[in-house]
């Protein structure tokens, strides 16, 4: 059995205390900072996933010069890094949350059609089936049914053609979360700071208070182990640059 959070540290569940400002029609302008932040952080947080893929890719591809010696294993974790990438990448764009943008916001007309090749192959090849006339984007996949004819009989077969990675999806996914990130994290950093000021602000009333107590966040039945629960309370984490600290009194 965990031991609780120690009794002078409270988390608040400000996602949670968004829906609930907005059930109670009250704080509008937190509301909407909160929502704003998360859609930010949430949108850095699918970024640098996405990354991580991409370098551990990297060294697939780095010990894997000859496609034709690939190993079983790296042939199905360079699939299964590539396809994290690709649809965790266009996960990060997608503009129905709050707080979130899309891609006309960050990108120039040159990376929107890079953006255009990594999106349709995520949507054409790796989440549904379609046919495309883009030459690189079929190669992906390519299936057909085939009849075979011989002198006495006739058997059908299905010819199945897979490809794990390429080298233009990797150069493109790497321009594209290597431009987008400093701008999300700046971002992510300005949210951080005007909610900060509208939280502080808010804490000095005490119907504010009430409500907050509604929407406590419990780290040890959030997370997996004690050390990441601990670590969201922990000064020593600091998730943004220049962080602030507030103090309150009683």
């Amino acid at each position: 059995m965990t031991d609780p959070m120690p009794p002078h540290q409270k988390c608040v569940d400000l996602s949670a205390l968004a829906d609930l400002l907005k059930e109670e029609k009250l704080y509008p302008a937190l509301e909407k900072i909160i929502r704003r932040f998360h859609g930010k952080v949430s949108v850095k947080t699918d970024l640098d996933s996405a990354w991580r893929s991409l370098e551990s890719l990297h060294c697939i591809m780095m010990r894997n010069q000859n496609p034709l010696s690939i190993s079983s294993i790296d042939l199905a974790s360079g699939e299964g890094l590539c396809l994290h990438a690709v649809v965790v990448y266009c996960r990060a764009f997608v503009s129905k949350g709050s707080g979130r943008f899309g891609t006309s916001v960050l990108f120039t007309d040159e990376l929107k059609e890079a953006h255009a090749r990594i999106a349709g192959l995520r949507n054409r090849r790796f989440c549904h089936y379609e046919t495309s006339e883009d030459i690189h984007e079929a190669s992906w996949s390519d299936d057909r049914a085939v009849a075979v004819f011989s002198d006495n009989y006739v058997y059908l077969r299905f010819a199945s053609s897979r490809r794990g990675w390429d080298r233009r999806v990797f150069d493109d996914l790497r321009l594209l979360i290597g431009f987008a990130l400093p701008i999300v994290e700046r971002k992510a950093k300005d949210e951080a700071d005007k909610l900060f000021d509208e939280l502080m602000k808010c804490l000095s009333e005490p119907q504010f208070v009430n409500i907050a107590k509604r929407a406590l966040f419990e780290p040890r039945k959030f997370f997996a182990s004690i050390e990441q629960a601990d670590s969201i309370a922990s000064s020593s984490v600091i998730p943004f640059d220049g962080v602030r600290f507030g103090v309150l009194t009683e």
